[in-house]
């Protein structure tokens, strides 16, 4: 600051003094030089021309005073304006300057500095802000933009619930959320080893976290697994066992069934044995036995007489 200061300075001087020598020049030179020689220049500073130089450079002499003024009438005045003009500016450019460092070397400020020190600082911040806010709305309506053409691309449906912008608990989620990560993006340090050393270490951790995670939902799965197949081997053995009980009780009825054929056989036979035993059998059997005897003896008269034995059971019928 200080060095613009001086450089600006070190301008304004040589321009006050070309002005100087300008309008030194001009009054001067109103009434013709008797001699005309070529001056020698042994490079003065630019504040400390001479007359003689200045002559030469603007080619005025003896011979051409009337033409100079000419010159001078139509093209040099506004040289000179336009050269008092910037000198005029430089100047006040550095006198704000000086006052400006001035300013900032005083220990103390006026209550009129300080107010117009905070008003500027209250002007620059709000640009600040503003532009800063004018960028984050653009980015999120980019990002939204993009969200939106990825859900179109996917054929997905995506709906806006205005009432989840005054949710009181959605807010303070964010506000917890926005606090805990500013508080540790500042407790971190600046410098780009660090943080990638930490950067590092965080993908370490999570690695090693996704890992654990991983072999734990692995054993609590297998686990799972173990006792499923307990369970279903507990229940193909009472199966297997209870199917070899129904087969034991099936071959044990088959045999009872067998058993109880054969003295049911046994007991008819018995039993046709009592009945023929019987008296009433055997009289039954002799009236039978009679029956038939004459039923026989009948068939032959009536074979002898040539009687048809069927049409007089069918009229019999």
């Amino acid at each position: 600051m200080i060095k613009a200061l001086q450089h600006t300075a070190d301008r304004c001087g040589k321009l006050l003094g070309l002005w100087k020598a300008t309008i030194s020049s001009l009054e001067r030179f109103w009434a013709p030089v008797t001699e005309e020689k070529e001056p020698v220049f042994d490079d003065p500073p630019f504040t400390d021309i001479s007359e003689e130089k200045l002559q030469w450079v603007l080619g005025m002499t003896d011979k051409n005073p009337q033409a100079w003024r000419r010159s001078a009438e139509e093209q040099g005045m506004s040289t000179v304006d336009a050269i008092r003009d910037d000198a005029k500016e430089l100047i006040e450019a550095a006198s704000d300057a000086f006052q400006k460092r001035k300013k900032l070397i005083d220990e103390t400020f006026t209550r009129d500095e300080v107010s117009k020190i905070l008003g500027d600082l209250c002007e620059v911040t709000a640009g600040e802000l503003e532009s800063e806010l004018i960028n984050t709305s653009h980015m999120n309506l980019l990002l939204f933009r993009q969200l939106c053409a990825q859900a179109e691309k996917f054929n997905i449906n995506l709906f806006i619930n205005l009432s989840e912008l005054e949710d009181r608990e959605l807010l303070d989620a964010v506000q917890i959320f926005e606090k805990e990560h500013f508080e540790k993006k500042a407790a971190k340090t600046a410098t780009i080893l660090r943080h990638l050393i930490a950067l590092e270490g965080t993908v370490e951790e999570r690695i090693q976290r996704r890992d654990s995670e991983e072999k734990a939902r692995m054993v609590e799965e297998l686990s799972i697994r173990e006792m499923e197949m307990a369970e279903l081997r507990r229940k193909s053995e009472v199966d297997r066992v209870r199917e070899q009980q129904l087969m034991n009780e099936l071959e044990t009825l088959e045999h009872r069934l067998l058993q109880t054929k054969e003295q049911l056989a046994l007991k008819e036979s018995e039993l046709e044995k009592k009945f023929a035993n019987t008296n009433a059998f055997k009289t039954m059997n002799h009236i039978l036995r009679q029956k038939n005897s004459k039923i026989k003896e009948l068939r032959d008269v009536l074979k002898q007489n040539d009687i048809n034995v069927t049409a007089l059971e069918n009229e019999s019928e």
